[in-house]
Parts: structure tokens; sequence; C-alpha cells
């Protein structure tokens, strides 16, 4: 075992990761073509349009909206959808805090259900259907990593409820490139799916998002609601569509720029190569941690870090995950934070994804113990993962998890 940082020795990675996001000269030549026109503020204009031609061509969705980030993009499918106070929306507990965030902010009520298990960290969908009353009207499954929810039965739970319609809003966040069942593109199985294009996201624009619908009714008070709720766009009233308009609901400014529908048009243009990178990193890590029986890795059977379980698991929920985060298990949560310390000290960055969302000061209003959520938040440990890192670069950082791992196990036979 090797002298570890935490104890005096040599960080491992003395020279930092790649940086991301990465940029080459297509992002600088679209960048370059927007500001030489000078048409930075009419939106949508002709490069958030054909951004969204692309973008739903890609997801082989009738519609893309493009809005302002994700979060937006969560915020006004929900205003369309007509949730209103009173109203309640049923989340995972495991997710990033925008998503429990929006259903507060149109007023309604965030219910958060747990997971499957740690080892499939997605909403339970019999949770869930525990979950509903008279007053649910959406369900929000995320699709935590990049992997699919198991969205057939949440499906069915939202069909077969006595009641009022219940939507299906796909937070898509982390699932850009990943595909479900009946190898449907994640983000287009729902009522309507929000996508983030934020700088740590598969594909960025620093900040930005999209929707992806297949109503056309609703697309189009999505697209209303984004501009202030007006019934024709800036765009179209400077381009001689007249000039008048109405203000068909209270919406608000949503509108990206056509700075970042650019950037998303040079990103979307590499996207399939740089999944194919993000999927080599991931079977790396896999085959790097297969022989350590203290890291457990999400979405295989029993955590198993073998890259064929994952791709006989994926085949039964999804065919294809869109790779967003490399997340792991550990076994408790004082392992968890050495290891995350010792990995610091050794020039290498980690991250939680996530704390959970029903112990936070905004939402101790009584949902109760979510017990396999809160274990895996506990246990849960985000390793470095986007295209740019090499190969080493993982090997460098599995190393540096085992070597840490028995340093820990040592430690506590001598305490």
């Amino acid at each position: 075992m090797s002298n570890l940082a935490i104890l005096g020795g040599e960080p491992i990675k003395k020279t930092p990761f790649p940086a991301w996001p990465q940029y080459d000269e297509s992002e600088r030549q679209a960048l370059m073509e927007v500001l030489e026109s000078r048409i930075w503020w009419r939106t949508p204009g002709t490069k958030t349009l054909q951004f969204e031609r692309e973008f739903a061509a890609y997801h082989q969705a009738k519609h893309g909206i493009a809005v302002t980030n994700g979060t937006a993009a969560l915020e006004v499918v929900m205003a369309a959808l007509g949730i209103y106070p009173g109203d309640e929306v049923i989340v995972p507990a495991l997710t990033f805090a925008a998503t429990a965030n929006v259903v507060r902010h149109v007023g309604a009520r965030p219910v958060f259900a747990d997971i499957i298990s740690v080892a499939e960290p997605t909403l339970d969908p019999y949770d869930a259907a525990g979950r509903l009353t008279s007053r649910t009207r959406a369900i929000m499954p995320v699709h935590y990593a990049g992997f699919a929810c198991r969205m057939a039965p949440i499906q069915r739970l939202a069909q077969e409820r006595f009641g009022p319609p219940v939507a299906i809003i796909e937070d898509a966040a982390h699932a850009l490139g990943g595909r479900g069942e009946g190898n449907r593109p994640l983000g287009t199985i729902g009522d309507a799916g929000a996508f983030s294009f934020f700088s740590n996201k598969n594909l960025v624009t620093g900040e930005g998002g999209a929707v992806a619908a297949t109503d056309p009714k609703l697309a189009e008070r999505i697209r209303s609601l984004r501009s202030h709720g007006l019934t024709s766009q800036t765009w179209t009233r400077h381009s001689g569509g007249g000039s008048g308009y109405d203000v068909l609901a209270p919406g608000l400014n949503y509108r990206p720029t056509e700075i970042t529908a650019a950037l998303g048009l040079a990103q979307l243009a590499k996207f399939d190569a740089m999944q194919a990178r993000r999927r080599r990193l991931h079977e790396l890590y896999c085959e790097g941690f297969r022989p350590c029986e203290d890291v457990l890795i999400p979405f295989t059977p029993e955590g198993a870090c073998d890259p064929a379980a994952i791709a006989q698991n994926a085949s039964a929920q999804t065919t294809q995950s869109a790779y967003h985060i490399f997340p792991i298990l550990l076994p408790g949560e004082r392992v968890r934070d050495y290891v995350a310390g010792e990995l610091r000290r050794r020039g290498i960055q980690t991250s939680h994804h996530y704390g959970p969302l029903h112990t936070m000061t905004a939402y101790r209003d009584g949902a109760g113990r979510l017990p396999k959520c809160e274990e895996f938040a506990a246990r849960e440990l985000t390793l470095p993962l986007h295209p740019k890192m090499s190969d080493n670069d993982v090997f460098v950082v599995v190393d540096a998890v085992i070597d840490s791992l028995k340093s820990q196990c040592v430690r506590e036979r001598l305490s």
C-alpha cells in the first residue's frame, strides 16, 4: 500500500484532469457567426429555431422547445399542464433541489417517494402508488445518472388512477442520449421531458435547457409561456410577421439566446462521439473495480462490477444509458467521507449526488423516513467522468479509491 496523501504522502494526481466543458473550433466559429450577425437578442432567432428542430429530430420528438435552463424547462411544463396551488406532484427524494423547487414555485406540493433500491436508485413505482391522492396531478421520474426509470409501471400508475388525469413529466437533466424501454429516447416517454445544458451536463451551453413534447397543443402552450404568455414571438414580429400580440396567460421570460443555441448546435454535431467516450470510460471504471468487494456500482445486478452484467441489466430497463455521472456505493458514510477526503488530497475531485431532499430544511414537512434513499445518500460518492478524460485518468482514480479503502481498513483495525 502506498503512503497516502492524508498520511503525508505525495498526491498521485499531480496534474489536473482535463477541464470540462471543452470546446474546439466548431464552437468558436458558431459563436463568431452569431456575434458578427449582431442578432443576439431576437428570440427565438434562426439559430434557436434550427437547434429546436435538430434537438427534436435527435430525440425523435415532434416538438423541441429551447429555454433558459433545465429548471425553467420543468417549471414551464408544469405551468403548461395547469398544475396549480393545492395540487400534488410525486417526486423521488433522490434528486437535485430543482425537481421539487419548481413544484413549490407553481404553488403545488411535492410528495416525496423512495427509490427502488440502492442498486437501482430511481423512483419506486410501488412506493409512489401508495402516495397517490385525489390531489395528485403529476409524477416526475428522474433518470438518475443517465439510467432509465421503470417507465412502464409509472405509466400504468398514471393511466389507471381513478380521478383527474395524472401527467408524467420526465426530469431528463441527466439523460440526454439515453434510451429506455422500446429503444425510446429518455425524455420522450411521458407527457414531456425536461433537459439541462448546464456546464456539467453531457451537452453544454453554459446555461440552457429544452423541453421535448409530443402533443402540439402542449408544445404551443410551452412556447407561449416561455415568452410572457404572448401569442407571437419577438423574432416573428421583427421579421414582418405583424406587430401586435395578445397575452394568453401570465408567463415568464424563459427565452434562450442565439448564443446558447449556436453552442448547442456545435455540441449536438459531435454528441454521439462524446457519448461513445463516456460509455468507454464507464466500462473502464467497472473493469477496474471488479475485484473490489467494497465498491458497489448501481444499475448492475447486486452492484456487480461486471460490464457484461451491466449490459444484461441495462437491456431489461434501458438499451442505452446516457452515462452522465459515475456513482459508486461504499460501505458506509464514514468510509465514504474518508475516501472522498483522501481523493481530494490526491488532487482528484469527487462530488455527491445527492443528499436526501426530504431531509432538507425547506422540505422537512412530514415526508417521514425514506430508508432506501437515505442509505444510498449516505454511501454514494460520484467519481469524475467526462469525455476528455484519458484511460489512465480512470486507472488513477480506481487505484486511489482502492488504496484509500485499504488504508481505512487498517485504521479501523488499529483503532
